[in-house]
């Protein structure tokens, strides 16, 4: 279980999870395919509906 889902099964720690968000993007010793991984995972599990935005242009 990651980080992200362990604060979500502890009683949807959201406040928790966005912050595993925010750690992995702002840590560049990841790989730029685990940063969207990471963000798919966790915004089908939150609902944020992020994913979506991909490929738009802003």
């Amino acid at each position: 279980m990651t980080e992200a889902e362990k604060a979500l099964a502890d009683d949807l720690n959201t406040p928790a999870a966005l912050a595993v968000l925010d750690r992995v993007a702002s840590d560049d010793s990841l790989a730029s395919g685990t940063k969207l991984e990471t963000f798919i995972h966790l915004d089908l599990l939150l609902g944020l509906n992020v994913v979506a935005d991909i490929g738009r242009g802003g």
